[in-house]
């Protein structure tokens, strides 16, 4: 299975100028945990919500400081084509939860792939 078949496409995304606060606000009130970082369409990193709190509260960051400045990056990316086998791969060798899929010749964001994702996949095959 490719993993075009099972990215989710309605991805939260800010650009790397936003402050903290407002990427924060948009996680709560969609309900996500993360949002994508992008530049010019393509994918620059991420921010998780423990983001939010180990990189911004802890340290004491302003809440207007930009969100580019606690995202990681680079991030982990994969293409559409590719199987379910490569996400597996790409988990175990990297302390991830979410895997970005872009198109491999524009380089745009296409979606996320989920570490739970993977797992029910696999779980539901056996």
């Amino acid at each position: 299975m490719n993993l075009k078949r099972i990215l989710k496409r309605n991805v939260l995304y800010v650009q790397p100028e936003t402050p903290i606060y407002e990427a924060a606000k948009l996680m709560r009130d969609r309900g996500q945990n993360y949002v994508i970082v992008i530049d010019n369409g393509k994918a620059q990193g991420i921010v998780t919500r423990t983001d939010i709190v180990y990189r911004a509260v802890a340290e004491r960051k302003d809440h207007y400081t930009k969100i580019s400045e606690i995202m990681s990056s680079p991030l982990i990316v994969l293409f559409p084509e590719m199987s379910v086998d490569d996400a597996v791969r790409a988990f175990n060798q990297h302390p991830i939860h979410r895997i970005v899929i872009i198109d491999r010749d524009s380089g745009k964001l296409l979606g996320v792939v989920e570490k739970d994702d993977i797992f029910k996949i696999i779980s539901s095959n056996q």
